[in-house]
């Protein structure tokens, strides 16, 4: 579950296009999130709105959201075969 909440940029709200959905891959596993940003600055992580954004780390950007992420269903064969680290 924590593959799924990594991701491989560094993104900051101020980043983000407004009205666009930006989609991006997992750090981890092949599964991607999408992130909203409004017009009048809330950011939306799929259906989870952040609470508090922009959080600095050493080497990271956290948020905080009203809800947890739920990775989609997929199976491991799935998973193996989409993973160029793990098939052959």
């Amino acid at each position: 579950l924590m593959q799924y909440h990594l991701l491989n940029n560094r993104l900051s709200v101020s980043t983000l296009p407004v009205g666009v959905a930006n989609t991006q891959s997992t750090a981890l596993i092949t599964v991607a999130v999408t992130l909203f940003r409004t017009p009048d600055g809330k950011l939306y992580i799929n259906n989870g709105r952040t609470v508090q954004p922009d959080i600095g780390a050493d080497r990271s950007v956290m948020y905080v959201i009203d809800q947890l992420l739920t990775v989609p269903s997929q199976s491991t064969l799935d998973l193996i075969r989409t993973a160029p680290d793990l098939s052959m």
